[in-house]
């Protein structure tokens, strides 16, 4: 398993988040902003970005893996974890920035990836994703993990959602501390759906994903 490494309005730009992935929206990923702060769109304004450094219980059997580099710390060697200010989602992308060396293991019962791609929530059961979970409460929400690894798509791993994108389940579940500062995901199973044909965005299911727990603290 190998590690491989115009302008448009800001008006429009801004109008196509709020469309693409408003809550209970199915919109493909391909389509969501991969600018800092992606991860889906939402009329709803949710506060400033939140900087995050991301650990992974990295379990024998889970589905997904830290690279064994530590924690994925916003800004440092070009790894973008943050809260998107605007939707309250998670993204975790480890060359949002740049190049960079860090990546994430995803095991399904097929395949197995090291991605630098994005790993990010949607469809949170609250309107401002993770800052709408209130100090010690609990929420859910689909998580994404994609999977192009040298401008090749290997289609993507999904909990909560089924291969055409439609919010199924289970959802992940999410546990705020009771300080705010710190939120816990874990996922039972998800699907592996590799990419069917040429049409961007296409997917069947190749397989599953086990489960896996990762951990979220703001930056103070």
């Amino acid at each position: 398993m190998g590690v491989t490494l115009a302008a448009v309005a800001l008006g429009g730009a801004a109008l196509m988040a709020a469309c693409l992935e408003a809550p209970g929206s199915t919109a493909p990923e391909q389509f969501i902003l991969a600018a800092k702060g992606g991860g889906g769109g939402n009329p709803n304004s949710c506060g400033s970005s939140t900087p995050l450094t991301i650990m992974f219980a990295d379990g024998s059997s889970d589905a997904l893996r830290s690279d064994g580099a530590g924690a994925y710390v916003d800004g440092v060697d070009n790894v973008g974890s943050h809260i998107n200010g605007p939707t309250g989602n998670l993204m975790l992308w480890p060359t949002e920035n740049g190049s960079s060396t860090r990546y994430v293991n995803v095991i399904t019962n097929g395949p197995s990836f090291a991605t630098q791609d994005r790993i990010y929530t949607n469809n949170h059961n609250s309107t401002c994703g993770l800052v709408g979970i209130a100090n010690g409460g609990s929420g859910t929400a689909v998580l994404e993990a994609e999977l192009t690894i040298g401008g090749v798509d290997n289609g993507i791993v999904r909990y909560g959602k089924d291969c055409a994108g439609t919010v199924t389940g289970p959802k992940v579940n999410i546990a705020r501390s009771a300080d705010g500062s710190t939120w816990t995901i874990s996922g039972s199973s998800g699907l592996y759906c590799a990419k069917s044909g040429k049409k961007p965005g296409v997917y069947v299911q190749a397989g599953t994903a086990g489960g896996f727990t990762m951990t979220l603290v703001a930056a103070p």
